[in-house]
């Protein structure tokens, strides 16, 4: 095709008059490619009601297969049901997991500071089933109180180090110390 402005230069059609023919065909010119690609759909679309055709000429008169079908249909709609539902829970999970995070750093913990793997499934799923049982709870509240336990998160106390070894006869204050001397002290 030749260039539009071209042609309008050609004819003597300049400014405003050319400006607005061409926006007029841009609008409503249509590329051969999309022409095309328009074509083809339209015979793919007519070739699929040729062959649903067929198949409803074939299924006249076959209860059974009227009955397979509707089986299958009903079967494909509880099977979309069914994955649009784990989808939708999944998201909601995936959505109150950011909030039990946020809950628990507003609290100045982290997952890590839980006990263990095993705690934090524990903590996290029961916190989900009663925010999932009733969705007006604040999960701040929650979270607080599904951690309210003991053992729930690690603690900062370690071992003490200034226990003595058994060559030490020096107990100090520390019971435990003078146990530990008692038993592997020097006989």
């Amino acid at each position: 095709m030749e260039n539009i402005e071209k042609i309008l230069s050609d004819a003597g059609i300049d400014g405003d008059k050319a400006t607005e023919i061409k926006a007029k065909v841009e609008e409503n010119y249509r590329t051969v490619a999309e022409v095309s690609q328009k074509t083809e759909k339209i015979k793919e679309l007519q070739t699929q009601l040729d062959q649903l055709g067929e198949k409803v000429k074939g299924a006249e008169g076959s209860e059974e297969t009227v009955k397979s079908l509707q089986k299958q249909l009903a079967d494909f709609k509880a099977a979309q049901e069914k994955a649009q539902t784990e989808a939708e829970e999944k998201a909601a999970r995936k959505e109150f997991e950011t909030k039990f995070d946020d809950a628990l750093n507003g609290m100045g913990k982290k997952r890590s500071d839980l006990l263990n793997q095993i705690t934090e499934r524990g903590v996290f799923d029961e916190a989900w089933k009663m925010v999932s049982a009733n969705p007006e709870l604040d999960v701040s509240s929650v979270v607080k109180t599904v951690t309210a336990g003991d053992n729930i998160f690690k603690t900062d106390q370690r071992a003490p180090h200034n226990i003595p070894t058994g060559d030490s006869k020096d107990t100090g204050d520390n019971p435990m110390a003078a146990v530990v001397a008692k038993m592997f002290g020097p006989k």
